[in-house]
């Protein structure tokens, strides 16, 4: 994300093997709850796939946003589903 010209353009891209959570992969199409939250050096910026500040974000599986996965990297928004 670029927050401004003071401040370096940063991009990230995660992977994480299922292997890493102890699981077996799910099939596609398996239905999911997934938030992801991040902060900047000095907490003055943040961002969360909810929208909800990352403390709060994290802190309550119960309000993490459905997916559904798709096919490799991919994923879905269920029909209905916020966001």
């Amino acid at each position: 994300m670029y927050f401004g010209a003071d401040q370096p353009r940063i991009t990230a891209e995660m992977l994480l093997p299922w292997s890493a959570l102890g699981v077996a992969p799910p099939q596609a199409g398996a239905k999911l709850r997934v938030e992801a939250a991040m902060t900047s050096w000095h907490r003055e910026r943040w961002i969360s796939l909810s929208g909800d500040a990352p403390e709060r974000a994290m802190a309550d599986p119960a309000h993490w946003v459905p997916v559904r996965l798709g096919d490799g990297l991919a994923f879905k928004r269920p029909a209905g589903a916020p966001g």
